[in-house]
């Protein structure tokens, strides 16, 4: 019974059109998901310095910051990078939608500054706001892929600060973190190492079978593998020059719709 589902499974498998349907597919599966794109992505962590639920703090004692009195006092601090593969451009920030840090109406942005940063040459910028104490700007002339900054604000919120924004090119918005749930991070980094390692190398596995069936059909129209059951000049032969031409081909098409090319406007 398993020798006859086995050998029903080979001869289906075996079929030229399974190869190119299955080739195909594949092909275009992994042509968009190795497709370039921008993302920025940010991490936040929260440190409590004074809680309203303190109980060792006397009800006639004030902390004061600055002169003015707080009842609760956190530290976030916020890692934005671009975790993408494109570069992405200050310019790209919508004006009508500006990327920013902000708390709820009524709480208080008391501090912040960049406290780490991967290059200087980003000129990541945080901009106050005129009468508006809970938001902030960010701005950038550019951020390569792995570049980005570590964003450290005192505030009096209860609940973590909000990172808004849209930028052009990406439409699913900024990608918050899990604090919580580093992993996914970490998972989120081996899924994109695996997709390029895969990406580059199965058109080149695609390319060398692709090689092989052709030296195969080759040796078949001359006659030279000693007991064939395949005639030469015969249908399967036929199919086997197409399957072994459309798999030789795939690098190369693959290589050309991924190559870098001017704008065609810029074109006589």
């Amino acid at each position: 019974m398993e020798s006859t589902i086995l050998d029903s499974a080979f001869k289906f498998l075996n079929q030229g059109w399974v190869g190119i349907v299955i080739g195909v597919l594949t092909s275009w599966i992994l042509f968009f998901k190795g497709k370039r794109k921008a993302m920025l992505s940010a991490q936040l962590s929260r440190l409590t310095i004074i809680s309203p639920r303190l109980d060792e703090i006397p009800n006639d004692v004030k902390i004061l910051y600055k002169g003015s009195e707080i009842k609760q006092l956190n530290k976030t601090n916020i890692i934005l990078w671009n975790c993408g593969t494109e570069t992405l451009h200050g310019a790209s920030i919508v004006e009508d939608s500006p990327l920013c840090i902000s708390l709820l109406n009524g709480d208080n942005i008391l501090r912040f500054q960049i406290v780490k940063e991967t290059r200087t040459v980003n000129k990541v910028r945080l901009i106050a706001l005129e009468n508006n104490n809970h938001s902030i700007n960010i701005q950038f002339d550019f951020l390569d892929p792995n570049d980005g900054v570590n964003i450290e604000i005192l505030h009096d919120s209860r609940i973590d600060p909000d990172i808004e924004g849209t930028l052009r090119g990406m439409p699913s918005g900024i990608t918050i973190v899990n604090k919580k749930s580093p992993s996914s991070l970490i998972l989120k980094e081996i899924n994109n190492a695996f997709s390029k390692l895969v990406h580059k190398i199965f058109p080149i596995i695609m390319g060398f079978f692709g090689l092989v069936l052709l030296i195969i059909y080759i040796l078949l129209e001359l006659d030279q593998i000693p007991g064939q059951q395949v005639s030469a000049h015969s249908f399967e032969n036929y199919m086997l020059l197409a399957i072994g031409l459309l798999y030789f081909i795939t690098p190369f098409v693959s290589l050309w719709i991924t190559r870098k090319r001017y704008p065609k406007c810029l074109t006589n």
